[in-house]
């Protein structure tokens, strides 16, 4: 009978257990034009089961339960994506709608009286390519 070998993990114990601790932590997805601050951001918290940039979007931006200036914000988000070129930028990087979100996330805390609260952040910017060029008269 051969004994069968436990596969090993290369990953240092430390980075193993960083990596867990930012899965452990909710995850806050913020969504917004390019111009628009990221105070006035549609933001929510988003479930683990929406791994993808486009399940993300979709989640954050569906219209249930938004308030009005939300859901003109997110309506404005989902206008720059039906332009025919748009661009995606997560937390300071490019991104694409196919990309996974576990390698976007950035980890922040949040300070309230005396209390400190460990988040992942998943700031999402949109902007729509714009036509432009020389023209001649």
């Amino acid at each position: 009978m051969l004994a069968t070998k436990k596969k090993r993990s290369f990953m240092p114990q430390a980075k193993r257990e960083t990596q867990t601790r930012v899965q452990e932590l909710p995850t806050i997805v913020s969504a917004r034009t390019g111009l628009t601050a990221l105070d006035d951001a549609v933001m929510k918290v988003l479930p683990k089961k929406y791994t993808t940039m486009r399940a993300a979007l979709d989640y954050v931006l569906n219209s249930a339960g938004l308030k009005s200036d939300e859901a003109r914000l997110a309506r404005s988000v989902r206008g720059e994506m039906d332009a025919e070129n748009f661009v995606i930028v997560v937390n300071g990087r490019n991104a694409k709608l196919t990309d996974k979100v576990a390698d976007y996330l950035v980890k922040k805390e949040h300070v309230s009286e005396k209390r400190v609260k460990g988040y992942n952040a998943l700031e999402i910017e949109v902007a729509a390519v714009q036509a432009g060029g020389y023209l001649r008269y």
